[in-house]
């Protein structure tokens, strides 16, 4: 028959801590991970083996050796199971400040090419969150909200005191790196006085609605026009302007949009532009514009 073997109680108790330790690096893989629970569990693992390893490793050297390989082995572990995500209070996962993709750039001045700090950039319609600022070398980095993809058009704004506000319209792409300038000058804003004119019902409930809108001073173009409507239009506006007693249609490009707000640029006007325009849209409620333009020459 085989020898029964019999440990002493120091034995016992040096195994009992190991098989605990050991129990403890299986449970940092089950639980909800914070850095609450992966430092406990560490802490523990480590504070459970240094009695097995003075128990059982008699020598000085080996004793150091296995202790150093043990704190790596921690550290290791640690790395790799620490939360890739900040947890609040309640316990649920919250999106790190770093999720989602970033445009990063440099804003400088367009005739000493320095760069500008203190310059607010703001992300206008698809991908808006919180604004960011440039530091004291014109550079920014600014987060995008989670649902903005790769190559997707996002409208960035660029605004500080004795510059001209500046919208750009950027493809996004994290990699490459924006150089924006910046022109120095106090923004005019020119109200308009705006009419309502007749409007026409058409099948699906829609109604085409016109305004009318004249500044109040003479302006010029390039043109940047802000229209603010006070209900929902389907569609782009159509603009006209009064030239030689006739509406004539002219181009402009939209700049930005937010909710019911447009800012668009009108970059020429006919001959003869007498300063009276006309803007005509689709919508399915009755609906009222305010008209004002920034940087108006």
């Amino acid at each position: 028959m085989a020898e029964e073997i019999h440990l002493a109680f120091n034995d016992k108790l040096g195994i009992a801590l190991a098989c605990l330790a050991g129990i403890m690096a299986i449970i940092l893989f089950l639980v909800e991970k914070t850095p609450i629970t992966v430092v406990v569990l560490l802490v523990g693992m480590v504070s459970l083996s240094v009695y097995p390893v003075l128990q059982f490793i008699k020598s000085t050297t080996f004793r150091i050796v296995t202790a150093v390989c043990l704190l790596l082995g921690t550290a290791a572990l640690g790395r790799y199971a620490w939360p890739s995500k900040n947890i609040d209070a309640g316990g649920q996962g919250v999106a790190h400040p770093t999720d989602g993709l970033r445009l990063s750039g440099v804003v400088t001045d367009d005739k000493s090419h320095v760069g500008i700090p203190q310059v607010t950039v703001s992300v206008r319609g698809l991908g808006a969150g919180d604004d960011a600022v440039t530091d004291a070398r014109g550079e920014f980095v600014i987060q995008l909200a989670p649902d903005v993809k790769a190559g997707d058009l996002v409208t960035l704004a660029f605004t500080k005191t004795g510059y001209l506000t500046a919208d750009y319209h950027q493809p996004v792409a994290p990699a490459y790196v924006l150089t924006i300038s910046l022109t120095k000058g106090e923004e005019e804003v020119v109200e308009w006085q705006t009419f309502l004119g007749n409007y026409t019902q058409e099948k699906g409930g829609f109604r085409f609605i016109q305004f009318s809108a004249s500044p109040s001073r003479a302006v010029q173009a390039p043109l940047k026009l802000r229209l603010a409507f006070t209900g929902e239009i389907s569609g782009e506006p159509t603009i006209r302007v009064l030239s030689s007693g006739r509406a004539l249609p002219v181009s402009w490009s939209l700049l930005s949009q937010e909710g019911n707000t447009l800012t668009l640029k009108i970059p020429k006007f006919p001959p003869d532009f007498q300063n009276d325009i006309y803007i005509t849209v689709k919508s399915k409620e009755a609906i009222g514009l305010a008209v004002s333009c920034i940087a108006c020459p």
